[in-house]
């Protein structure tokens, strides 16, 4: 559920970003039943005035029960908005880059993880030290948008 529009404060070319997020969970063993888990979802923006900043716009993680075979469960995050402008002279704010999903049993080993971009997989559970409303460069490390 991703929208981005001209922003209604100010019609000239600000836009404000509005995402929905939701992952579906489904257990495709056909036979056996899921442990407890807790589902992380990340959601990732790029800084429009530093191409090396990446923002993240939400971390937020739910516990949910375990899934019977073949069950499937969708779970609903906050709503994100946000207000950017990537043209012109005024630059400001992040757009829209990407999300992590982190699917973790109840001893926190990892059990299923995506990503789009998939470049994000290389870094796994490390993405769960980052902090919603940061900044942070290629490496994961704290970054400052000058």
């Amino acid at each position: 559920g991703k929208v981005s529009k001209l922003s209604t404060r100010e019609n000239y070319d600000d836009r404000t970003l509005s995402l929905s997020p939701a992952v579906s969970i489904k257990n495709t063993h056909h036979a056996a039943d899921t442990s407890k888990l807790k589902v992380t979802l990340l959601v990732f923006g790029k800084s429009v005035t530093d191409s090396r900043a990446y923002y993240v716009f939400l971390k937020e993680s739910k516990k949910m029960d375990g899934l019977n075979p073949d069950q499937s469960r969708e779970v609903r995050y906050k709503t994100i908005r946000a207000d950017y402008d990537d043209r012109g002279y005024a630059k400001f704010g992040s757009r829209y880059h990407g999300y992590a999903v982190i699917v973790q049993d109840e001893n926190g080993a990892l059990i299923e993880f995506k990503s789009v971009p998939s470049t994000y997989q290389k870094h796994g559970l490390a993405l769960l030290k980052l902090k919603s409303g940061k900044y942070f460069d290629k490496y994961l490390e704290s970054y400052t948008v000058r």
